[in-house]
């Protein structure tokens, strides 16, 4: 017995890994929008900066959602290289497409996952209101 899934599942196999690919990079937009304007908000609430007061609660709140981005991209990582692994020795021709997209997903969540890390220093590093 084969431990490859039917046509079925390999259909919404492919559905998940085409997730697990657009997964990290949408995180990775959602930490630089998020920490645009939440800093923006908070340094400059309207005509004149705000004193250093005003974010102490910011810093937790970017360090949360830089947090879960993180943890979503290793998460859809770690899945893009499973599946990629249980279909690297296919011959089949739609098999060896799901494999194409599992290593792409697995190349692209490496890739915006140092981006997430990257911003993650930087909005960790960086003074938010000066």
């Amino acid at each position: 017995m084969s431990d490859r899934p039917e046509p079925r599942l390999r259909i919404r196999r492919d559905w998940l890994l085409i997730a697990a690919a657009s997964m990290a990079p949408l995180f990775w937009l959602g930490q630089l929008m998020l920490g645009y304007f939440v800093s923006a908000r908070a340094c400059y609430p309207g005509d004149h900066p705000a004193g250093t007061s005003a974010v102490t609660g910011l810093r937790a709140a970017m360090m949360a959602f830089d947090a879960i981005a993180i943890a979503v991209a290793i998460a859809a990582g770690l899945y893009a290289a499973v599946s990629w692994r249980m279909y690297r020795t296919s011959t089949n021709g739609a098999e060896e497409a799901t494999r194409f997209l599992a290593l792409w997903a697995s190349l692209a969540t490496l890739i915006f996952l140092a981006a997430i890390l990257f911003s993650t220093i930087t909005s960790m590093e960086t003074p938010l209101c000066n």
